[in-house]
């Protein structure tokens, strides 16, 4: 799944949540924000034709100001965290950096690995994983079942995206990604490596525990605020 990059600020603007969708993500620009500034923003993307507005994924502090201003849950997210101590012991060496001539299976696997529509890449929110860091790190097993995108920013590690084709789920190619990732997180100094997923993927959850990943209990939360009819 793809980890908050962006956090609340005083300049907010919307975009669609996908490329067609009549949903809009209200995109903030740095920290603190006001409900004021999220409700004014909120109008403007329901003036501009959007049926309800979505926040990026946030924690119980940053929540605050949405739920203030009206915004209510859409989705509880599980947060977990992984220090870069102790590293997993599955092999990354059957991976490789992603291609722009790979993009289009990368669509594929992440279309078949998430079941609910929501929260499929397109073109759009593949362009917004890979930028939502300035270092990234994208990468793709060697046979094309899987791939992964990690970034960090001020020290911290996210792993933005992890997919696995359905049929080559629980045969190490979800381990050997994680694992990329952490031996890269580390390599690069970064301090904590983090991620998400929704709450009813066990397979995620159990995939990421295994790799040392510790659950966080306060978790995040996507918000929601629907246009008037």
């Amino acid at each position: 799944m793809t980890h908050p990059a962006t956090r609340p600020g005083p300049t907010l603007h919307h975009r669609p949540w996908r490329r067609d969708s009549d949903l809009a993500l209200l995109v903030p620009s740095s920290a603190g924000t006001t409900a004021a500034a999220l409700q004014d923003a909120a109008a403007d993307a329901a003036a501009a034709g959007y049926r309800a507005v979505l926040s990026p994924a946030l924690d119980p502090e940053r929540a605050a100001p949405w739920l203030a201003a009206g915004f209510r849950t859409h989705e509880h997210l599980h947060l977990l965290h992984h220090d870069l101590v102790a590293v997993p012991t599955a092999s990354s060496g059957g991976l490789r950096r992603a291609a722009p001539w790979d993009r289009r299976r990368v669509l594929a696997i992440d279309h078949a690995a998430f079941a609910d529509p929501f929260w499929r890449l397109d073109e759009l929110g593949l362009d917004d994983a890979l930028r939502a860091t300035r270092l990234h790190r994208f990468r793709i097993e060697r046979r094309r079942r899987g791939y992964a995108i990690s970034g960090i920013a001020d020290r911290r590690a996210y792993l933005q995206r992890l997919a696995v084709e359905p049929g080559s789920q629980r045969r190490g190619v979800g381990a050997a990604l994680v694992a990329d990732a952490v031996l890269w997180a580390r390599a690069q100094r970064a301090t904590s490596l983090s991620v998400n997923t929704q709450e009813h993927n066990e397979g995620a959850l159990a995939l990421y525990r295994r790799a040392g990943f510790v659950l966080d209990p306060a978790g995040l939360t996507v918000l929601r605020w629907d246009a008037p009819r």
